[in-house]
């Protein structure tokens, strides 16, 4: 997939309407990638991330930073917690001039102040780093100076860095697995996520996306400060709630109430470690804040502080104790992960890096659950990858559908590897606030839970709380997986999702249902009821298959003879799907569409025990099911590798130098040989080399007459010397040649557009400057009317502007005498004596003084010419002309 990137460059200072309308037309609608499908991104109006270039999070840096640019209101900088990262506001009545404009130019203008404001911010030596901030799915989204990219397998970052060969990309750190984050000089958050956007695809790159800085959404609505009755443990109709309608937690403690040796992680801003009634152990921090006894601590006294503490206590609040409330798996751990930095109204700033490393510290630790009661605006491929490495590794991934009551579950609850837990109330009902849809898997209470609260004043009231929302439902359910590998502690992590599942109370409709998922979690009757599930990791058929994301790599294996494992996974437009195996286990391979039909099946690929099937597929949802070779085989490990990419097609790339040339570059630069240089004489020329790649998996044929054309105000002064050839195949490249011979002085611009198959592309076009030499004025005439009158002795200047150009003088003699003619300076000259007729008397090229001319005469009197002429008619510049007796 061809992603158009814009890189712009230093403006000066000052929002000019001008350059906001063109920077909203040329960046166009601003988008990322996840799971191989664009995300849009809605820019904010008004509104600017900037990152000083102090590292601090005094808003007053921010201030002092913004103070120069006009369009910016830096009074109304506001921390965003992070170290050195504020949010400012671009000013109304600026804004309000950009839009008059815009709609003039019929550009549509809702970013373009924000646009503006970044680019110029992104100018100023005080400022490391400027973003727009973007809304994705209702949430504020902030593209730091980082991207993270998650490598396919048998790929190196040495390699991956060494083909992309980006001077923009500066570093690379490994965050965890396979995923690294790669620092860039980049200032400007939108060339950012051109950038990532544009790495997608590219050899040995599984998935890139900026390091977003999130808004993780906790929505949650404390009531009373204490609520004695936890009815979602045990309910017997207490506040008129309908009776029997819970968990059956009281029935599930008769089995087990958690052991000591199952580990939660709960991934939030803290927990208060000092709560007698939390069964905490030690966590740690990924915020780069100091971490204290078992927290990490919350830092602050805003919503998302107490948050964390909620949830503990849902989790594991300690039971048989004489204090307040029980968590629903009073035995089990919780150790905290603290993966954000508190914000005002219950909301919180993270890193997508922090959720991923603190992934992989929850496998380092042995966990076995984590939760996850917050909801994040923009999708993460890095995330989903460290959630995939925890399931595998045994996790059990919870997470919380959402507070918004619509139909679309949120992130990271949509994840393919988490369970989505929407809330309901004491009525038996889905609470009125819970999201619901296809994503959800299934219900838990939510809605006035009794639960821990941060001890002393920094709690809202008297060390419990009663609380609201789908923050909670989570954590119950974690609780409960807890409780399920308690009792079963060899379980895989897909057997314990199976139990949670298929032992839910129908809230409605019998099985599963977009309103409820599979109904109401009942932690007796997934300890206790029904057949314990088989040694499977996959489902084996389309209504149990397994959702993985698109592309993705999955671990899989063989448990029994005949045994099928089926994947289900989504896309969205049409896309060239291959489905692949690997391991040491000979696998089969069937696709099929939505119906179970089969539309493609693989045995052995090039002669090896995995398949390889590819196939171009619209959008839908799809399934594979992989098998043994043999149907008595019982046993046998495989990973099952998804790709995507557009139909075959080919894919163009034009490179200056050896650096890649985005399409539509309005800025040429001199390191990638788009901006020419200065002619240092007339008639000099410059010759330019640039390179077509075809990175893409078909042909890619030039389809203009001729190939390069090349257009503009100053097209005149460039040329195509070589054409390259018309067709160029997959993986290869070709060559032309641009010259530069300007035909006077000044700045020449003109633009260079090669018209081609490349959909995405076409036309691909760039622009090219050159400076022409300085022409000085004709100082001497160059025919004998024009001569310029000279006397014996003397010596004069002159000058050879041109190619061709000569100098005429001419002097009398009142009497016979010997005279001698002579240049000095560095041009080489020529020199030539007439008499007062015009004839040639003499003619010099080189005397002593090379490269000088010198002529020595004895002329009577009369009237006499000396013509100077560099060598060859070709050679300019400057001279000396003596002429002594």
């Amino acid at each position: 997939m061809k992603l158009t990137s814009i890189h712009l460059k230093s403006r000066t200072a000052g929002l000019l309407a001008s350059i906001a309308v063109a920077l909203a037309s040329a960046y166009g609608q601003q988008y990322y990638i996840y799971n191989g499908q664009q995300v849009p991104l809605t820019v904010v109006p008004e509104k600017v991330a900037v990152r000083s270039a102090a590292a601090t999070t005094d808003a007053a840096q921010t201030q002092r930073a913004a103070a120069s640019v006009a369009s910016v209101n830096a009074a109304a900088a506001q921390s965003l917690g992070l170290p050195g990262w504020s949010v400012v506001n671009v000013t109304a009545s600026q804004n309000a001039t950009i839009r008059a404009q815009a709609a003039t130019a019929a550009v549509s203008n809702v970013s373009s102040a924000a646009l503006s404001a970044v680019q110029t911010l992104a100018a100023s030596p005080n400022v490391a780093f400027a973003a727009p901030v973007y809304s994705v799915a209702g949430q504020e989204t902030i593209p730091s100076g980082e991207i993270l990219v998650g490598l396919m397998p048998g790929a190196t970052i040495q390699t991956v860095l060494s083909a992309l060969n980006n001077r923009s990309i500066t570093g690379s750190t490994l965050v965890a697995g396979s995923t690294y984050k790669l620092t860039t000089s980049l200032k400007n958050g939108a060339d950012v996520v051109a950038l990532a956007n544009s790495l997608n695809g590219r050899p040995g790159i599984a998935f890139a996306e900026p390091n977003f800085i999130q808004t993780g959404a906790a929505n949650v609505i404390p009531t009373d400060p204490l609520f004695s009755q936890a009815w979602g443990l045990r309910n017997v109709g207490q506040s008129g709630g309908l009776s029997g309608f819970d968990m059956a937690a009281t029935t599930a403690w008769d089995t087990t109430m958690g052991s000591s040796t199952v580990t939660v992680v709960v991934f939030e801003c803290g927990i208060d470690p000092t709560h007698p009634d939390i069964n905490a152990t030690t966590g740690r921090d990924f915020t780069n804040a100091p971490v204290t006894g078992a927290g990490p601590r919350p830092t602050g006294n805003e919503g998302a502080d107490n948050h964390g503490t909620w949830v503990a206590g849902c989790i594991s609040g300690r039971a048989n104790n004489g204090l307040g409330a029980t968590g629903v798996a009073p035995g089990v751990r919780i150790a905290s992960a603290r993966i954000g930095v508190p914000t005002s109204g219950g909301s919180f700033m993270a890193y997508n890096e922090w959720i991923v490393a603190a992934l992989d510290w929850s496998r380092s630790i042995g966990a076995r659950v984590t939760n996850h009661s917050y909801g994040m605006g923009a999708p993460s491929s890095a995330i989903d990858a460290a959630l995939l490495r925890a399931r595998d590794a045994g996790i059990v991934n919870v997470a919380a559908a959402g507070n918004s009551n619509v139909p679309m579950v949120g992130y990271p609850a949509s994840s393919s590897y988490c369970l989505a837990v929407g809330a309901t109330n004491r009525s038996g009902g889905r609470a009125s606030f819970s999201s619901y849809g296809n994503s959800l898997d299934f219900m838990a209470p939510g809605e006035a839970i009794i639960t821990t609260d941060r001890v002393g004043v920094m709690g809202i009231a008297g060390d419990y709380a009663t609380v609201n929302g789908t923050s909670f439902a989570s954590p119950y359910a974690a609780g409960v997986a807890a409780l399920v590998i308690s009792r079963n502690p060899t379980w895989t992590a897909a057997q314990v999702e199976q139990r949670m599942k298929e032992t839910c109370t129908d809230m409605g409709t019998a099985g599963f249902d977009s309103n409820s998922g599979w109904g109401h979690l009942n932690a007796a009757r997934a300890l206790t009821g029904g057949v314990i599930p088989p040694q499977d990791d996959h489902g084996d058929t389309l209504a149990t298959a397994t959702s993985v994301s698109m592309p993705s790599t999955t671990n899989g294996a063989i448990h029994r003879a005949g045994d099928p494992d089926v994947f289900r996974f989504v896309i969205n437009s049409t896309l060239e799907v291959t489905a692949t195996t690997t391991g040491t286990t000979d696998t089969f391979g069937d696709l099929m569409n939505a119906s179970g039909t089969v539309l493609a099946s693989n045995n052995d690929a090039n002669g090896s025990l995995n398949f390889r099937l590819v196939s171009t597929l619209n959008a839908g949802t799809y399934y594979v099911r992989v098998r043994h070779s043999s149907s008595s085989a019982t046993s046998g490990a495989y990973q099952l590798v998804l790709t995507s990419r557009l139909p075959a097609a080919p894919e163009i790339r034009v490179r200056g130098n050896g650096l890649e040339i985005v399409n539509n570059d309005s800025t040429p630069s001199a390191t990638d040989h788009t901006s020419f240089g200065q002619v240092t004489v007339n008639g000099g020329t410059i010759d330019r080399v640039f390179t077509i790649d075809n990175i893409g998996n078909a042909d890619l044929r030039l389809t203009g007459t001729p190939a390069i054309i090349i257009s503009g105000t100053g097209a005149s002064q460039f040329s195509v010397l070589a054409q390259p050839v018309t067709t160029i195949a997959a993986t290869r490249s070709a060559t032309f040649t641009v010259r530069f011979r300007p035909s006077g002085s000044g700045v020449f611009n003109a633009t260079v557009s090669l018209a081609n198959t490349d959909a995405n592309e076409n036309p691909t076009s760039f622009a090219i400057t050159g400076t022409g030499p300085v022409i000085l004025r004709d100082d001497h005439g160059n025919t004998f009317a024009t001569a310029t009158g000279v006397t014996v002795p003397m010596n004069i200047g002159g000058n050879l502007e041109q190619s061709g150009d000569v100098d005429m003088f001419r002097f009398t003699l009142s009497a016979s005498a010997t005279v001698t003619l002579r240049t000095s300076g560095n041009t080489d000259t020529f020199g030539y004596l007439y008499n007062s007729t015009g004839s040639l008397i003499t003619s010099n090229d080189d005397g002593a003084g090379f490269p000088n001319f010198l002529i020595t005469r004895t002329l009577t009197a009369g009237t006499y010419y000396v013509k100077v002429a560099g060598f060859a008619n070709s050679v300019t510049g400057a001279y000396t002309l003596n002429l002594s007796r």
